[in-house]
């Protein structure tokens, strides 16, 4: 999920792949207090009045993590 400044939850795939493969091996942690700064795409479908009925959203690149203070650290 992803909070945009407007509060708004969405969910968004990664597309990061060197992202997803330090998260997986262990050099990056995130958890649900993890704040993600990402450069994000938004692909919109329009209806036949140019009215936006659909939105999906891709993070294509991770800048940087903001974790909470108080989570819990890896030893």
């Amino acid at each position: 999920m992803v909070d945009i400044n407007n509060n708004k939850v969405i969910k968004a795939t990664i597309e990061d792949e060197k992202f997803i493969n330090e998260v997986h091996e262990g050099y990056v942690y995130i958890n649900s207090k993890t704040i993600i700064f990402a450069e994000l795409e938004i692909e919109t479908t329009l209806n036949k009045y140019n009215e936006s009925v659909k939105n999906v959203y891709k993070i294509t690149k991770v800048l940087h993590l903001k974790n909470d203070r108080y989570m819990q650290l890896r030893i």
